[in-house]
């Protein structure tokens, strides 16, 4: 006879920070939706809720981009010097670390996967990535240009490129590695550059990135600099996507998603030089929608500027940071 023993939970040392429930982080301040929403978040070992979330939408996203627009625009941080900026986010790579255990938990609980594997890979990976970020914050730098124009024989020139922050990053994130991929892959590069952000986590796996955003606060990041919305992508990721004053956007997920993206995107742009922004009165059929959106990808890879996709090449500091290049006369 076979004896089926149900499977107990014990939440380790996430207890303290999986007891009270969660709020979204804006402009340095934990705050309720707007709409006063919540929701649940599961674990996917039992089905058992493990807390609930503060359900972010439109509204919420629009309060996060005007503090991180503000952040980046007014405040401290693309203004610092890259040896604060490290100090920073070196600290924040040392509380990560420091926090280990609980962010591995949290991450078990949450994801479903083995607390060894986010003890042993993704949590160290998460802060390695911040301390390698911290001290390529130094290193970011510019390039004299040779230049030769024939058009004015005898002219002498002196171009010059200067890496300058993008401003304000939208990114979206997935379930599967909720931290590493948020925080590691996607912040830490974007941060050093000088860049602000608002993250849209995955909805089924946003604890371990709420428990991120307490220690950023903790390690000194100025209000704003980094805001986290929980919510459902067709409501809070889509407004990120769509916001006017998103500079840039992170993203890692499905192909079906990521389309959606660009195809957001291309709407977007058309608006702003006044092409209708209705498919149809566009000229464009529902077939031709997948076509569009490949063709839109293509273009923004070879402009080596990729629109979506792994955050590896979106917003690391050198390609989080456009170059201007001056060419004043001598």
């Amino acid at each position: 006879m076979n004896v089926v023993t149900p499977l107990k939970t014990t939440l380790g040392p996430a207890e303290a920070f999986l007891s009270k429930s969660h709020r979204l982080l804006i402009d340095g301040q934990w705050v309720e939706a707007r709409s006063g929403e919540t929701f649940e978040t599961l674990n996917p070992a039992t089905e058992d809720v493990i807390t609930t979330v503060a359900l972010g939408a439109a509204a919420d996203i629009d309060a996060a981009v005007a503090a991180a627009r503000k952040a980046f625009d007014d405040g401290p941080w693309p203004r610092m010097t890259p040896a604060e900026r490290q100090r920073i986010l070196q600290k924040l790579g040392d509380l990560i670390e420091e926090n280990g255990e609980e962010l591995a938990w949290i991450e078990s609980l949450d994801n479903g996967k083995p607390v060894k594997v986010a003890r042993s890979a993704e949590i160290p990976l998460t802060a390695d990535l911040f301390h390698y970020m911290a001290a390529h914050a130094r290193t970011r730098e510019g390039h004299v240009v040779p230049t030769s124009d024939f058009a004015i024989p005898g002219a002498d020139f002196h171009a010059y490129t200067v890496e300058e922050p993008v401003g304000v990053v939208g990114l979206i994130t997935p379930w599967n590695c909720p931290l590493l991929i948020a925080a590691g892959w996607q912040m830490a590069g974007a941060l050093a550059a000088g860049n602000t952000i608002v993250l849209k986590p995955s909805e089924v796996t946003p604890l371990s990135i709420v428990r991120f955003g307490e220690l950023a606060l903790e390690a000194g990041l100025p209000p704003g600099v980094v805001n986290i919305v929980q919510g459902y992508g067709g409501e809070a990721g889509a407004r990120l996507v769509e916001h006017p004053q998103v500079d840039k956007i992170g993203f890692t997920g499905s192909t079906r998603t990521g389309r959606g993206l660009l195809i957001g995107k291309v709407l977007r742009f058309n608006e702003a030089l006044g092409i209708p922004a209705n498919l149809g009165e566009m000229g464009v059929r529902d077939e031709d929608v997948p076509h569009l959106a490949r063709l839109r990808a293509r273009r923004s890879l070879r402009r080596h500027q990729p629109e979506t996709g792994d955050c590896r090449r979106d917003a690391s500091p050198l390609s989080a940071g456009h170059q201007r290049c001056r060419h004043p006369a001598t």
